[in-house]
């Protein structure tokens, strides 16, 4: 039995009503037809990452895997036993960040003139920027390390364990790196970093892009702010004859780690992206087990506040996305759900469990209504239990 797994990126929200639950969504609705529907527990009590969230829809357990290494690994920039970290560059003011994604405006252009700056700095260590998509990027040290560093981005905090929590709250004061455990190897890591980050900021406040930024206005990008390091991604193969169609490095990263076929494609929110999707997933699905679907444009607006725009972006994936694929029930076991929940409110990820869709092939049920309820609930690492049993109806047991 084919299967595909749509991941709508942070559309959970909260509280309600909720951008899912307004939204028109009448090709969503048709797909939900005769279909089991539930709500999923991401990962326990913590406001998981993107990483934590499509990890456990995947099934993973194993959530404290550094997104730094998986960013590489997705990026095709992984070398092995490195120090690995996602990057993001970020306004700052007078040891405060102003913006932590650079007001959203720094282009790839610009991104990529800074990152050959900082890659001509002199170090102890041999190391190198690349920049990724807008505002993000990953650093690799070349140096043996520890994982067990904390993170410089105060939205997000490390336990000694490795596993980081998208913050609701926090201090915009710049923070160092710290060792999470006591061993020589973790502090001297925290120290390298610490030690990078301070002449990254230098060269990062003379350059000629910002200083062109400063005159039209826009927030210079001047700071570096570090999260999520790793040393080591295992490969595993849980989903080798599966496809993954994703724009953002870091799922492009879990779904070569799990053995998938990386259908890259660019970042594109717009009607056209969405159309585009559909016909590579109908594509993609005649000649794979599964294919996995990640689509980011709702997360984007959840970080904004802007529930309105939510609520539109929503709309329009379901006018040409899946207007397109509605048709694959016939033939395949579809599932819709979420990595997590961005709360429009919170402008940050939260705890909240998000919806999980089942329909199509041997699926029997009584819902139609992709959102957020009190319906039954699982933990996240449950969900591709339930898409590969042989049947769902309301009363699955797993």
């Amino acid at each position: 039995m084919k299967k595909v797994l749509v991941v709508l990126d942070g559309a959970a929200d909260y509280p309600y009503p909720t951008p899912l639950q307004k939204a028109f969504t009448p090709n969503l609705d048709e797909i939900g037809k005769n279909s089991v529907l539930f709500m999923a527990k991401i990962a326990g009590k913590i406001a998981p990452e993107s990483d934590v969230g499509v990890l456990s829809v995947l099934g993973f357990k194993n959530l404290n895997i550094g997104r730094g290494g998986l960013e590489a690994l997705g990026m095709n920039i992984y070398h092995g036993k490195n120090l690995y970290l996602r990057v993001n560059f970020a306004t700052e003011k007078n040891g405060r960040i102003i913006d932590r994604r650079v007001g959203r405006s720094l282009s790839d252009s610009e991104a990529e003139k800074l990152a050959a700056e900082i890659n001509k700095i002199k170090f102890k260590y041999k190391f190198k920027f690349t920049h990724a998509i807008s505002h993000r990027g990953v650093l690799e040290i070349k140096m043996k390390a520890s994982k067990y560093i904390s993170n410089t981005d105060p939205a997000y905090v490390k336990n000694k364990k490795g596993l980081t929590t998208a913050l609701k709250k926090f201090d915009n004061k710049i923070q160092s790196c710290k060792a999470l455990k006591k061993d020589k190897l973790s502090v001297k890591t925290a120290e390298a970093l610490n030690e990078l980050a301070d002449k990254i900021k230098i060269i990062l406040n003379k350059s000629e892009v910002n200083r062109k930024r400063a005159l039209k206005k826009l927030p210079k990008a001047n700071i570096l702010l570090f999260r999520d390091a790793e040393t080591e991604v295992k490969k595993l193969n849980n989903f080798k004859n599966w496809s993954i169609i994703a724009d953002m490095p870091l799922e492009r990263g879990i779904g070569k780690m799990f053995g998938m076929n990386v259908v890259k494609v660019k970042e594109d929110q717009t009607s056209k992206g969405y159309e585009e999707r559909a016909e590579i997933v109908k594509k993609t699905i005649e000649k794979s087990e599964g294919v996995y679907i990640h689509i980011k444009g709702p997360d984007l607006f959840g970080h904004d506040g802007n529930w309105k725009g939510k609520k539109e972006n929503i709309e329009l994936i379901d006018k040409f996305f899946f207007k397109s694929i509605k048709n694959l029930m016939k033939e395949t076991r579809i599932a819709v759900t979420c990595d997590h929940t961005t709360s429009c409110k919170a402008k940050a990820h939260t705890n909240n469990p998000v919806p999980v869709l089942i329909s199509g092939l041997k699926v029997s049920g009584s819902k139609n209504k992709f959102e957020e309820n009190n319906n039954k609930e699982i933990k996240g690492y449950d969900i591709m239990k339930i898409l590969n049993k042989n049947t769902v109806t309301p009363h699955f047991q797993y």
